[in-house]
């Protein structure tokens, strides 16, 4: 028995599952690659909607942060304006006070000086050393 008058029918054959094997093994590899890409996409959008709830979540801390924090920096700033208008008003008493002080030591050198006064009087206890 010979072979040869099969052959051409056994070469298709072969060649017929061989590329049947070819597009199966090419299918399977190809769903493979989907599957790995799929995942790999899942994960992306996973990271992004995570990334997002964060933002989100930061945007809120932030947001909350302000409404606590903005008041204080309110009174802070309210506070530093009160000590700044405190300081003028100390300034300038300081300077009266300087004046006034000058003015008592002209006073009582003066009326050291006038013969017909019996004494000076005394200065008040509270500025006595300043005068």
């Amino acid at each position: 028995m010979s072979i040869t008058p099969y052959a051409n029918d056994i070469l298709t054959l072969v060649g017929v599952l061989a590329g049947a094997f070819g597009v199966w093994h090419a299918a399977r590899a190809r769903i493979q690659v989907d599957a790995r890409n799929a995942t790999a996409d899942d994960e992306i959008e996973r990271q992004r909607v995570d990334d997002e709830r964060l933002k989100i979540l930061l945007d809120a801390q932030r947001a909350d942060f302000e409404s606590i924090v903005q008041p204080l920096r309110d009174d802070v700033d309210s506070l530093r304006r009160e000590v700044r208008e405190l300081h003028s008003v100390i300034d300038a008493l300081r300077a009266r006070y300087r004046l006034a002080l000058d003015y008592v030591r002209e006073l009582l050198a003066w009326a050291r000086r006038q013969p017909e006064a019996e004494s000076a009087p005394t200065p008040p206890q509270l500025i006595a050393d300043e005068v």
